[in-house]
């Protein structure tokens, strides 16, 4: 499948992440400290920057930039839900704002979407949105005075276009509309509240020929990105690659830079990806300046310039009060920089606000005279919203918490780093230091990075706090490793009440020693006769290959593009099945698996080139993402897939899959192939029973499941909590209506899809299957890992059955006994 825009009618900013995986930059996996500051107070060092939240001006939902003018007053342009721009001043610091003007177009009547803004220090402001398809910029004096300007950026290149179709069939993007009762569209807004990518340095294989849809070749040239320099200069990135200095009174251009992906003003210099590598280069000339190579590895350690993504920016600058001084901002806080220094001055700590959390992302940054900081922040994870963060000096705030806890996940996690961010603004006193076992970028596997923990748990240096995922629980449990969380979950129900099945799933007779955050449904949806065997893989396998005879055209009848990824589908069903009561291996029903795995595998007809781009991203980001409903959903609309099999963990995706369903006169199942009702639990966090800070551990594990933490959806699975799911699923009778387009890859036939908010009965439906879940799925990662190994070798027809059978007997039992 494949498509390419994404247009968008009530907020500019939060559905282009159909489009786009946002790599978000933030602190050592390893774990990270504070920064130091000055001043003591009974021997501790004392002073620290606070954060606060400041009021935008009222109504405001979207804010595309932010500055401080001339005369110290701030001046915001944004919008609000029914897409009116305006422009707002304070000369209090944001206690109160007063409007400017109203952004009106060029009085046309036509409707006009706002990409992207920058607003200079005098005052003015150059805009660029879309007119329907076609790209417009506009000048704002500094009286709020609105004018279209006419550039002559020239024609797109083909390279270009040809790469946005080559990226957007690899991808499997859909284009996504949404539509209010006027029924106009228009396209994508908010670079700064979230921009879509456009294009990469993608080329057809030789010999084969680029595809272009009939909006493909439409696609004019425009601006990617635009900046003004603190001295008024401004600049525009257009999709060619070109970097102009732009005269937005006469619509003069002026080309600084080519071959440039990215930019940012960082003082008196233009800091650009020029080729792919990132450099200085002089802002009056164009020339290369000086390489600062402090600021050049603080922009290569944020993520880089070429950053226009769902979310933001990877990294924001700033002039500073003082000469030949700049500020900038990324996840991991703000920083002072002398150019030509060597040295990053930390001034405020990412890790220890809202800068580190990964549901905000960054837009824009001022610093004000009296020594606060003002970022522009845009909050993810659902229909976004604009944040204004202040951060002042405290001089009665200790520099260091003063207390640490230390948290371990096997890997990294946006749910976790959500919790930290949110704990820690509200309790100023504690530090999380976030240590994860597995980087990916050294070498360690499960079974490494469990010797290690082991060995500092029994050695007394282990973490106060355990997320529980891929760890032996059971094990665990029984050697006395975790404590008692049964007031934790005692003050759960009491107060916002929660899904108790999921909720008791790691409890013994003597206690409850883990606790799911959130969860996650192994699902099926498509071909009815398919559906009712979710429950006997055996019959599954029949069904999967009887429908394959009878339809020896499409594509596959379940996703089976890669032996990795079907593994891992159906291990998540299957897998309690695989395990006998006393903790060994079921050898019967593992030869059962391996041998109906292959089965289904078979009927697949995949090109190598589609498994081993599969492998590929299974391999660099995990099968997370391929692993829904929703994503194969799309597929089965678009004729080729019979059904979509994977997880349910959202309500979005569950969204998506009925509204396929609905269009396709289909159903959807448990996907029960051992014949019990699993469910994966996610992100289940433990407290070390050696913990000399129990009790605050405890603290922490609480906040995790109060309502604010979980009704933050990261992608992490259905929150746990009784109330956040069910703010998330109430009557929504007047959320617009979404509209997602999807190609077949082989026929290129477009359908159109539409989605509407669920009905009440549709969210009761999957309460009462949510309730009857009874059967976690096996969470032990070695075993996963060697379960999936064999499975892979004996589709690959590298062993038989009985060797890979007999070789994960072996493996498993090592390492049961160690």
């Amino acid at each position: 499948m494949h498509m390419k825009k994404i247009r968008r009618k009530a907020l500019p900013f939060s559905l282009a992440a159909v489009l786009a995986v946002t790599a978000l930059g933030g602190c050592s996996g390893k774990g990270s400290s504070p920064g130091e500051s000055s001043g003591t107070s009974g021997g501790q060092a004392m002073g620290r920057y606070l954060e606060e939240e400041v009021p935008l001006p009222e109504g405001m939902e979207a804010a595309l930039d932010i500055t401080q003018l001339q005369d110290g007053k701030m001046r915001v342009l944004g919008c609000n839900m029914e897409m009116a721009y305006k422009v707002w001043d304070s000369s209090d610091g944001g206690a109160t704002w007063e409007e400017k003007g109203e952004f009106t177009g060029n009085g046309d009547g036509e409707d006009i979407y706002l990409m992207d803004a920058s607003l200079s220090p005098s005052g003015e402001a150059f805009i660029v949105g879309y007119k329907g398809e076609k790209q417009s910029c506009f000048y704002m004096t500094d009286q709020v005075q609105f004018q279209e300007v006419n550039l002559e950026l020239g024609e797109l290149d083909r390279d270009f276009q040809t790469a946005g179709s080559v990226v957007a069939e690899n991808t499997g993007a859909v284009d996504v509309e949404l539509e209010t009762e006027s029924g106009s569209e228009g396209a994508d807004a908010g670079s700064k509240a979230g921009a879509e990518s456009e294009g990469a340095d993608t080329e057809p294989e030789e010999g084969e020929e680029a595809s272009f849809g009939e909006s493909d070749m439409d696609m004019a040239n425009g601006f990617s990105g635009i900046a003004y320099a603190p001295d008024g200069t401004l600049f525009g990135n257009d999709y060619n690659s070109k970097l102009y200095k732009i005269h937005p009174s006469t619509g003069e251009l002026e080309e600084f830079l080519s071959d440039v992906s990215g930019f940012g003003i960082a003082g008196d210099m233009v800091v650009a990806s020029v080729g792919g590598n990132t450099a200085l280069y002089d802002m009056a000339t164009g020339e290369p300046a000086p390489q600062d190579q402090a600021l050049l590895d603080a922009v290569k350690q944020a993520g880089g310039v070429e950053i226009y993504t769902t979310s933001g920016k990877q990294i924001l600058f700033t002039d500073g009060i003082e000469d030949n001084c700049f500020y900038y901002c990324t996840r991991e806080g703000i920083f002072r920089h002398i150019s030509g220094g060597s040295v990053n001055e930390q001034i405020v700590d990412g890790n220890l606000n809202s800068l580190g959390s990964p549901d905000i992302g960054l837009a824009a940054m001022a610093a004000l005279e009296d020594g606060k900081f003002l970022v522009l922040a845009n909050q993810t994870g659902g229909i976004g919203s604009s944040k204004l963060l202040k951060y002042s000096w405290s001089e009665d705030t200790p520099s260091k918490p003063s207390k640490e806890l230390k948290l371990y996940s096997l890997r990294d996690n946006t749910d976790i780093r959500q919790a930290i961010s949110l704990f820690q603004k509200e309790n100023a006193d504690y530090y999380i230091n976030f240590q994860t076992g597995i980087s990916g970028e050294d070498g360690t596997t499960v079974s490494d990075a469990l010797k290690t923990l082991n060995a500092d748990i029994m050695a007394g240096k282990g973490p106060d706090i355990l997320v529980l995922d891929g760890l032996p629980i059971a094990s665990y449990m029984e050697k006395g490793l975790l404590a008692d969380l049964s007031d934790v979950l005692d003050e759960l129900k009491a107060g916002d009440g929660c899904f108790e099945n999921i909720a008791e799933t790691y409890r013994s007779e003597s206690g409850l020693y883990g606790i799911p955050s959130r969860f996650s449904i192994p699902a099926i949806a498509g071909n009815e006769e398919l559906v009712k065997t979710a429950a006997d893989i055996g019959a599954f396998a029949d069904k999967v290959e009887e429908l394959r005879k009878e339809d020896k055209d499409v594509e596959a009848i379940v996703n089976t593009a890669s032996p990795e990824l079907t593994a891992e589908k159906f291990y998540q069903s299957y897998s309690p099945a695989l395990l006998n009561g006393d903790g060994t291996l079921n050898q019967e029903n593992v030869k059962e698996f391996y041998t109906q795995l292959k089965r289904i595998s078979g009927t697949g007809k995949y090109p190598k080139e589609v498994e081993e781009s599969m492998v590929y991203t299974i391999n660099t980001t995990g099968t997370s993402i391929w692993g829904g409903v929703d994503m194969d959903s799309m597929n089965v609309l678009g004729g080729s897939l019979k059904a979509a099999s994977g997880v349910l963990s959202s309500v979005s995706g569950f969204n998506q899959m009925l509204a396929v369903n609905n269009k396709l006169n289909q159903g959807y199942a448990l996907w029960n192939l051992a014949g019990q009702k699993v469910y994966c639990p996610q992100t289940i966090f433990g407290v070390s029973s050696k913990s000399a800070m129990a009790e605050d551990a405890k603290k922490f594990v609480s906040y995790v499941f109060r309502t604010e933490a979980q009704k933050l959806d990261q992608g992490g699975g259905f929150p746990i909590n009784r109330k956040a799911f069910d703010a998330a699923t109430i009557d929504m009778k007047d959320m617009p209506e979404m509209s997602i387009c999807h190609s077949n890859q082989e026929t290129g036939e477009m359908v159109e899809l539409t989605v509407s908010w669920p009905k009440k009965a549709d969210f009761d439906s999957l309460r009462e299957k949510i309730e009857s879940l009874d059967t976690p799925t096996l969470m032990d990662d070695v075993i996963k890992e060697a379960v999936i190994e064999q499975a892979v070798k004996y589709m690959k027809d590298e062993c038989s059955v009985e060797d890979a059978v007999a070789a994960l007997v072996q493996k498993v039992n090592l390492y049961l006994a160690e």
